[in-house]
């Protein structure tokens, strides 16, 4: 349970802070328990690109892989929200996981009975089992999402909600360049082992911790479509530049992953060498999350993220450079803390903004927008890796990048909230407001 709040002096406890969120067994275990299990997908993905680079030499492939591993988000994402919404957050993080467990296993026991990443012939069971941990990452993420909120007070929502908006920035930017340090030190085998083990222990915490009693409360006349969703977020502006400007990091978070590979072989550095891309890329993610709440703070969310696209979109152009090793890990490292900054920021604006009986469903527009639209951005830069150049894909992903800017002005991400949308979101929710009592 979590841990006792301190009573105000009117004799109601008080919020508790972000610290003290952190410290409490069952929130604190959850925030860091899905960090490692995020963690696990995108070490599936690195290991993934990189054996499949290894047997065919195809940027295609590289990014077919991870067309099929994150394309379920385009498809079951609206479905697994409404699901989140209106059935057991819990059932589903539990079931996605063990799924996506299920995919990093497979393929890591195909590697072992083959004897290793040189002996495979084919990428076709690395390609299967990506797509079925694609499957289970879609299916609990939306879960993972709403179930904040269930285990909080009312008052603590919004810094519960600003906390957890880091483990998916974490594991995006971490996750890759743990699976470059246990592919290049332990193999590629025992990589996914260590991926599917990560959903694996998840699962059996949310199970531990008995969170399956904790479910949203059905309120009478609310429409859990997806539609009253979509209406909802078309209606507010901010909210629509939010989800382009995270479908636009999505896009520039893709070349040290899919081109980390080519990059690395075509400016003769070797598998490590692409290893080093991808740690620089999350390394400098990582670095900024000391900062982006600092920055949040003093210049406002909006600015924030405005500035971390614009980070990112300049640097991946300037990456067709054909550089030094040291050169290109600077310019990745850079990309990484534009990504943090933006993604964080950009994360909190619709989560600030997002009524509590639609955040399962505006959340998997959220993973649509940052995950779905990955795979092609994937198979773009394959394609143009494969067929025009490595420094076109490069320049393509941070034209469109750079373009996305005139829509997320930090005038525009900011604009105050208006009559036109409650009216909107009155008729596409109940008219009872009451939030789901937390646990605490």
């Amino acid at each position: 349970m979590p841990s006792e709040a301190v009573a105000s002096p009117t004799g109601k406890p008080s919020p508790r802070t972000a610290r003290a969120l952190l410290l409490d067994p069952v929130f604190g275990g959850f925030f860091i328990g899905k960090i490692i299990a995020t963690c696990g997908v995108w070490v599936h993905n690195l290991v993934a690109a990189v054996v499949v680079f290894q047997i065919t030499g195809s940027a295609l492939v590289v990014g077919l892989v991870t067309a099929v591993q994150f394309g379920p988000q385009l498809v079951l994402s609206p479905w697994a929200g409404a699901l989140a919404d209106r059935g057991s957050p819990a059932q589903q993080i539990i079931i996605g996981r063990l799924v996506q467990a299920c995919g990093s296993a497979a393929l890591a026991l195909v590697i072992w009975l083959q004897g290793g990443v040189s002996s495979m012939s084919s990428a076709a069971p690395v390609v299967i089992c990506s797509a079925i941990a694609g499957v289970g990452t879609v299916l609990g993420s939306p879960a993972l999402q709403s179930m904040v909120p269930l285990m909080v007070r009312d008052d603590e929502i919004g810094t519960a909600v600003t906390l957890n908006s880091f483990p998916m920035t974490a594991a995006r930017a971490v996750g890759p360049a743990l699976g470059a340090v246990a592919l290049t030190s332990l193999g590629a085998a025992w990589a996914l082992a260590g991926a599917a083990a990560a959903g694996l222990g998840f699962a059996a915490f949310v199970a531990a911790a008995r969170l399956g009693r904790l479910t949203p409360t059905k309120q009478r006349g609310t429409d859990y479509s997806v539609r009253a969703a979509v209406r909802a977020v078309r209606a507010d502006g901010p909210m629509v530049a939010a989800l382009i400007g995270v479908a636009a990091v999505g896009v520039a978070a893709d070349p040290p992953l899919t081109l980390g590979p080519v990059t690395a072989s075509a400016r003769g550095l070797g598998p490590e060498g692409a290893g080093w891309i991808v740690s620089a890329f999350g390394i400098g993610a990582a670095l900024a999350f000391t900062l982006v709440g600092r920055a949040q703070r003093r210049w406002g969310e909006p600015l924030v993220a405005s500035a971390g696209l614009a980070l990112m979109g300049v640097v991946t152009a300037l990456s067709a450079i054909d550089a030094p090793l040291v050169v290109t890990s600077a310019l990745f490292l850079l990309s990484g803390i534009g990504m943090s900054a933006a993604i964080a920021s950009l994360t909190s604006i619709v989560q600030q903004r997002c009524p509590a009986e639609l955040r399962g469903r505006v959340m998997a527009l959220w993973l649509m927008s940052f995950l779905g639209l990955r795979p092609l951005a994937a198979a773009l830069n394959g394609f143009l890796a494969d067929v025009v150049s490595l420094e076109a894909a490069y320049l393509v992903s941070g034209g469109l990048v750079l373009a996305v800017l005139v829509l997320c002005r930090p005038r525009r991400l900011g604009a105050r909230d208006h009559p036109g949308r409650r009216r909107i979101l009155a008729s596409g929710i109940s008219s009872n407001r009451k939030r789901t009592r937390g646990i605490a």
